[in-house]
This record gives C-alpha cells, sequence and structure tokens, in this order.
C-alpha cells in the first residue's frame, strides 16, 4: 500500500472512531434524559393525578399546553376526568419513550414523549406524555387521555 493510501485509511478509520464515540454518547445523553423524564413522571405528574389537580397541572404546563388548555379548561378536563377514569392508582413503566430536541425560542431542547399503561380506581387508560425540558425543569408539554 502507497504511503497516500495507508494516510487516507488511517483518516477514515479514525473518521469511523470518533463518529461512533459521538453516536454512543448521543444515545447515552438521550438515555439519560429520558430516564430523567420517566423520574419526573413518577414524582411529579402523578401526584397531580390523586385527585385531578387542575392547580397543580398548569404549574407544570409549558407554553403551547397553557395556550390550548387555558386555566378554566384545565379545570373542565380535570373534572372531566376525576368523573370518568378516578384517581390514578398505579403509574406503571412506559411501555413506549421517544426522545427528539424541538427548536423552541432560537434553542434546541430535549423533549420526550413517553407512553404508559394506567390505573385509576375507575378505568384504566393509555397516557401519552409529552415533555419538554427547560433549563433544568421539565414541564409538561401535552397529555393524551386514551381509556
Amino acid at each position: 500500500m502507497t504511503k497516500p493510501g495507508l494516510a487516507a485509511l488511517i483518516i477514515c478509520c479514525a473518521g469511523c472512531g470518533f463518529l461512533g464515540l459521538a453516536t454512543w454518547k448521543g444515545l447515552s445523553a438521550s438515555q439519560e434524559v429520558t430516564a430523567e423524564a420517566q423520574k419526573w413522571c413518577q414524582q411529579t405528574l402523578a401526584p397531580a393525578m390523586r385527585p385531578w389537580s387542575p392547580e397543580k397541572l398548569n404549574g407544570m404546563a409549558a407554553g403551547p399546553l397553557q395556550r390550548e388548555a387555558p386555566p378554566a379548561k384545565m379545570r373542565d378536563l380535570c373534572l372531566l376526568f376525576q368523573n370518568k377514569l378516578g384517581d390514578l392508582e398505579v403509574l406503571g413503566s412506559p411501555i413506549a419513550s421517544g426522545f427528539s430536541k424541538v427548536p423552541v425560542d432560537g434553542e434546541q431542547k430535549p423533549a420526550v414523549r413517553l407512553q404508559y399503561r394506567a390505573k385509576f380506581s375507575k378505568a384504566d387508560a393509555t397516557l401519552d406524555v409529552r415533555l419538554l425540558r427547560d433549563g433544568q425543569r421539565w414541564k409538561l408539554a401535552g397529555l393524551q387521555i386514551d381509556p
């Protein structure tokens, strides 16, 4: 093999190694962020559904959810969920998850989507939870509930 060919091979191998390392670090970081989001759901979101608290949910809502469900609408939704589902009894492990970065105010912010099966006092439901991390705080960007 010629010296230029060997040099090109070494550069190519080094580039692949750096790309692999960057991919592994990115995957590791997304798993860490997703684990933080799951912990937040158990410690912060779940108590807001025992019983349903519009004040707590409004306090954790990100801008898009605040616009979609202002306080009066959130109060009505919580009353509906309380009547149909009752209090949350069990929020198990997520059955699906996803991680991305979304543009917010010119910055790329971590976003996590988690899907749970949940047991309520009156019925079971699937929760589709969308979270957005703003600095070190998680905010609820969306919550879809399918009985």
